[in-house]
């Protein structure tokens, strides 16, 4: 079975869908600054470790593993 991000399909597609297609800037959802600027403690939201957190699409830090398992993209650094 693979790996899950603990969201249903269709959850997971109203949240990343209208994310993913913004022109914005992605800011981090508990400082609404960009991951350049960030403060927060960063951590995985989903497993809580700590290696290769990077912000993603929907404002949330993610680890390389589960940002693979939950198909989300690092913001890059312009933001966008």
């Amino acid at each position: 079975m693979p790996p899950t991000c603990g969201l249903s399909p269709l959850v997971a597609s109203l949240i990343f869908g209208s994310e993913a297609t913004m022109a914005e800037q992605v800011l981090c959802t508990q400082c609404d600054k960009p991951e350049t600027q960030c403060a927060c403690d960063r951590y995985c939201w989903v497993c809580k470790g700590q290696y290769g957190i990077r912000l993603c699409e929907d404002g949330l830090y993610y680890c390389p593993d589960c940002r693979e398992a939950c198909d989300v993209r690092v913001v890059d650094s312009r933001g966008a």
